[in-house]
């Protein structure tokens, strides 16, 4: 894998009036390739009371030849608000995605090109015994190179996340405890299918936990 990343940001804070921002601006980078080539065979079988270790395949046959190459560029900013003892987090973020899978194998090639804007809100109290409990909701937007049967590239994974909890620090203590509800939402969920390797997207996945 050939991959180049970067990651430029710039914060700040100031005031309006009584609210205190502090203001995340950033930009960040990747290009990535990589180039797949997979098989498959078989083995004679092994007895587990008499083993007999190196013995070669019945057969090794390519099946894939593959280039995947992904480029993505993402725009960010973040202002976390402060009034008192309360805390308000805004954030989004907008990305650019550009995504091509060569197959040599197969001499087809698939393309596939995504915009997103994702976003992030959080709001929490700061009470004098060190507990803060908060709520918050996020998006999220992870492209993939991943491309299924008829050589489609996968369109990317999208989520939303819900989370409620308290945190707590003890005073004098350089310790934090916590804990939270949550419920997140997937869907274009690349899994890979059996014996030839191609992926698909299985829909929408739901998690709760504590």
């Amino acid at each position: 894998m050939n991959a180049i990343t970067l990651d430029n940001q710039v914060d700040g804070s100031f005031d309006t009036w009584a609210v205190n921002h502090r203001v995340l601006i950033g930009m960040d980078y990747q290009d990535r390739t990589n180039n797949v080539t997979g098989y498959y065979g078989g083995f004679p079988p092994i007895d587990a009371f008499h083993p007999v270790y190196g013995a070669k395949p019945d057969y090794i046959t390519q099946y894939s030849r593959e280039k995947h190459k992904l480029r993505q560029t993402g725009y960010y900013l973040q202002d976390q608000m402060s009034v008192d003892r309360w805390r308000l987090t805004l954030g989004g973020r907008y990305d650019q995605v550009s995504v091509s899978n060569v197959d040599n194998f197969n001499h087809t090639r698939s393309d596939l090109d995504k915009n997103n804007f994702s976003s992030r809100a959080a709001l929490l109290y700061l009470f004098d015994n060190g507990v803060a409990p908060y709520v918050s909701y996020s998006t999220a937007f992870t492209p993939t190179s991943f491309a299924d049967e008829q050589g489609n590239i996968l369109d990317p994974m999208k989520g939303k996340q819900w989370e409620a909890g308290v945190k707590y620090e003890p005073e004098g203590m350089n310790s934090q405890f916590s804990a939270s509800v949550f419920r997140i939402n997937q869907k274009n969920i690349a899994t890979k299918e059996e014996p030839t390797d191609p992926y698909r997207s299985i829909g929408e996945i739901e998690s709760e936990g504590v």
